[in-house]
This record gives C-alpha cells, sequence and structure tokens, in this order.
C-alpha cells in the first residue's frame, strides 16, 4: 500500500479502513514508518498534515440492530465493526487542511433522508419495518461522512493537485449495494449537485447542509 502511494504521489490521499486511534497514534505510525520510508525502491513521501475523526463503527448501539434476538456484536453495533473506530478513514495532505470548517454528518439519522428507502423485515406485512423502535438511532452513515475543505495555497508553480482514494480493504465491493449504500449514494449525489440543501439534511453541530 505505501509503494503505490510512493509511485503515484497523490497531493492529498484520503485511505479508507483505516482504524481509528485516538491521538492520531496509527495516522502518525503509518506515516513514519511507511509512506516516509521508501518502499522497493520508491521515493519516500511526506505528508505535513492529516485528518481523522471518530467513527460509528464498533460502537456499541445497545439495541438489537440484527433482530436476532440477541444485543451484542458487530452487527449491534452503529455502523459494522468488533470495537470502535474499525474501518474508519484518514486524508493525508500536502496542503493545510482547515479543520475549523470540517462537517462531519457521523449523527445524521437514516430516517431523515428525505425518501429514505427503509429496510424492510420480511417477516412482517408492514413496509420498512426491521428497525422499528431503533429507528431513533439507526444512523445513515456506516464509518463517517465528513466534508473537508483543503487550503490549496501552496507554490504559484504547484500546478494541478492530485487527488487519490484508496481502498485498503479487500471487503470494499462495489456490486451488491443494500438500501443504506444507495441512500448514501443519494446523499452524496444530491449534495455535490446543489440539491440537498433542504433542512432535512443536518451536519453533527445541527446545522443545514448547505453547499459551499
Amino acid at each position: 500500500v505505501a509503494e503505490i502511494i510512493q509511485r503515484t504521489r497523490p497531493d492529498v490521499l484520503l485511505i479508507n479502513e483505516f482504524d481509528f486511534v485516538e491521538d492520531n497514534v496509527a495516522v502518525d505510525l503509518f506515516r513514519d514508518n511507511y509512506l516516509e520510508v521508501g518502499q522497493n525502491g520508491a521515493e519516500p513521501i511526506e505528508y505535513r498534515y492529516s485528518f481523522v475523526a471518530e467513527s460509528n463503527t464498533g460502537i456499541p448501539s445497545g439495541l438489537d440492530l440484527n433482530n436476532d434476538g440477541t444485543i451484542g456484536g458487530p452487527d449491534d453495533a452503529f455502523g459494522f465493526g468488533f470495537f470502535p473506530g474499525q474501518f474508519g478513514m484518514v486524508v493525508y495532505s500536502r496542503y493545510p487542511i482547515l479543520e475549523e470548517q470540517v462537517r462531519t454528518f457521523r449523527k445524521f439519522l437514516w430516517k431523515d433522508m428525505l425518501g429514505a428507502l427503509l429496510p424492510d423485515d420480511p417477516a412482517t406485512p408492514e413496509p420498512a419495518d426491521w428497525f422499528s423502535d431503533a429507528l431513533n438511532v439507526a444512523n445513515l452513515t456506516v464509518p463517517r461522512s465528513a466534508d473537508r475543505p483543503r487550503s490549496f495555497s501552496g507554490p504559484a508553480d504547484a500546478g494541478e493537485v492530485r487527488t487519490e482514494t484508496l481502498n485498503a480493504s479487500a471487503a470494499a465491493r462495489a456490486s451488491g449495494r443494500s438500501r443504506r449504500d444507495r441512500a448514501m449514494v443519494r446523499l452524496r449525489d444530491g449534495w455535490w449537485a446543489g440539491a440537498a440543501q433542504s433542512s432535512d439534511l443536518r451536519t453533527d453541530s445541527d446545522r443545514p447542509l448547505d453547499r459551499r
């Protein structure tokens, strides 16, 4: 993974499936021991800036979200995970990240998504009733969604900023999207298209989502 990054040399790098550890411990270890150490003849690469935040994965919900009659385990976490922060994400950047302007959507509820396609329990006649009482805690985003502004005030000859998104887990698959996946795609597409400006879409700081 580090060698691929060193050979493609993106200016801004998002790595998915990167476990969250407080105080940037994992972020710094990967940067110091892998990115800044040449891999198989590749030149080391330096990222002065990084951003990581808590994830929904692995955080116990206290509810039976998978309806198996028991409470506990990765399926009953707010996002699938065996421990808090598993399968998170990190951003590395050669340019400053405007952290005071970061907007996160970790607490946004699935039921609050306009036209949300909620999961259905096939054992009952009622529609979209899989979560039943858990609707008030079921988040839309499994790991975390965030808008991370960056400052590109680098050298005048910096040219085009290169970006790269890297899935570090083979578990990330493009096929077989669930209803939650499709809702996330709708949120993303509507947001970037400028259509996601209604009051039903709010950030974790309880602000309506506006497109900057």
